[in-house]
């Protein structure tokens, strides 16, 4: 299995296709295997490094607390690690802070981004839903937490049309004979309340594809609005009736847009 020594860690990774390298951070509670759905397509343009986030997946999971700052020199030092010069990011939620943290220490190493359903920062309504997460996973049997989960991070469209299938990847989960640890999740969302970019995202220079669903709580989509006219070179793009996992309710039409975006770049 492919791991890399690197700021203190073991980091997990698996590379995919062939170009020039994307790197790929997923959210909360996720390892790089749930880019599968995306990564299909995006292996057949890019070198594709999904990687298990610190915390998540066959990555090491110290104790926490987590910060998107140590996150993001983990991966620097995944590139270090694999002669990655410089790469393309799409960053997913929690990976999104991450690449933010990336271009924001080491712009240099970093070209076009995409942050998908990500944000600067919480409001408190997003800080609250992250809070209730904590507790459900704490206190709820491993399914019920799941279904809590489901309910906040799908659009109430795709709910009410694939609920069974919702279902189905529900009971996977809980049958997971390896679950993210409590002190890990935890972690993470740590990571995750104390992102704070507000003041610095004008700094990122990069072509930056802001990507949301306007049905999304966490990253609603005047957020994501105000974060692509602050950035530079900012790109906002929008699903509608689609929430906060707009990406896999509708993953080949969010898949082109990445894709036909990293190509447009020149490098």
């Amino acid at each position: 299995m492919p791991y890399v020594s690197a700021n203190g860690i073991n980091i997990f990774y698996e590379v995919r296709g062939k170009g020039h390298p994307l790197i790929l951070l997923m959210g909360l509670g996720a390892d790089g295997a749930a880019w599968e759905v995306h990564v299909a397509e995006f292996e057949k343009y890019f070198s594709c490094y999904l990687i298990d986030n610190r915390g998540a997946g066959k990555t090491d999971k110290p104790e926490g607390p987590y910060d998107t700052v140590t996150m993001a020199n983990d991966v620097l030092g995944l590139m270090d690690a694999l002669n990655i010069e410089h790469a393309h990011i799409n960053g997913c939620s929690l990976g999104g802070m991450i690449a933010q943290e990336i271009a924001l220490t080491a712009p240099q190493r970093t070209d076009a981004i995409v942050l998908t359903a990500s944000m600067a920062k919480l409001d408190n309504y997003g800080i609250s839903l992250l809070r209730s997460y904590l507790y459900a996973n704490e206190h709820y049997p491993r399914r019920q937490f799941r279904q809590f989960v489901n309910l906040t991070v799908y659009s109430r469209h795709y709910f009410n049309s694939y609920g069974e299938m919702l279902v189905q990847k529900e009971d996977a989960a809980v049958r997971n004979p390896t679950p993210q640890p409590e002190f890990a999740y935890r972690a993470q969302i740590e990571a995750i309340l104390a992102h704070d970019s507000v003041a610095r995202l004008s700094h990122i220079k990069n072509p930056c594809l802001v990507y949301t669903g306007d049905s999304d709580f966490l990253s609603p989509v005047e957020h994501a609005d105000w974060m692509a006219q602050t950035l530079p070179k900012g790109e906002l793009c929008v699903m509608e009736d689609r929430g906060h996992v707009f990406h896999f309710e509708e993953a080949e039409r969010y898949n082109r847009k990445v894709v036909d975006f990293l190509l447009q770049q020149k490098i």
